[in-house]
């Protein structure tokens, strides 16, 4: 191809045609997080600069609160959505390994207790993971309570910068969890079409 020719060449903004995008636009045309960082980098410099050493702890010991509970919020929409989709978490599989075994049985009246067998086992891995959300949602509540606890002892006007560096956090937390959420979603409709 010639050099005129490739000036002639209209760039497309449709994503069918990546090739012929300027690299900047590719690049900023992605949904990245990195503005989402430089709020965080910029949050974690005001609140250094604005706090003495033990501030700095406690803003250090919330950030780890926040994290731990958007962590537990997300292992518990986890296990709602497998509870939702009849998909239980799968360490509880290794209750399948249990049999039904009989020396004086004969095939057919083993194989009339092994269905109700299985059924059994399929309700109390539902059941265990309805506990599992008990406990979970439990947690979450109890480190809610000491997060909001320790948020009202910190100082007012490291507020905001908190405040930014909170929301950065929760922001790049809830495109992770979302794309988990998504991924186990997808692969549950694909084991059912197999």
């Amino acid at each position: 191809m010639s050099r005129d020719s490739m000036k002639k060449t209209t760039r497309s903004n449709s994503d069918d045609d990546i090739r012929l995008r300027p690299m900047a636009t590719l690049i900023h045309s992605k949904p990245t997080p990195h503005g989402a960082d430089q709020m965080k980098e910029k949050a974690i410099r005001q609140v250094k600069s604005m706090c003495k050493a033990d501030e700095l702890e406690k803003v250090k010991k919330l950030e780890e609160q926040y994290i731990q509970m958007l962590n537990l919020r997300f292992q518990l929409r986890k296990l709602e959505k497998r509870l939702n989709l009849n998909m239980p978490p799968p360490y509880l599989n290794a209750i399948d390994k249990l049999q039904l075994r009989s020396k004086e049985l004969d095939r057919n009246e083993i194989e009339q207790f092994t269905e109700q067998w299985n059924n059994i086992i399929r309700h109390a891995k539902k059941d265990f993971t309805s506990i599992m959300i008990m406990t979970k949602t439990t947690e979450i509540e109890k480190i809610e309570k000491k997060y909001q606890e320790s948020l009202e002892r910190l100082p007012e006007y490291i507020r905001e910068p908190f405040d930014t560096l909170i929301h950065t956090i929760k922001t790049r937390h809830d495109q992770t969890t979302e794309k988990n959420i998504h991924f186990l979603e997808r692969k549950t409709y694909r084991m059912r079409e197999t």
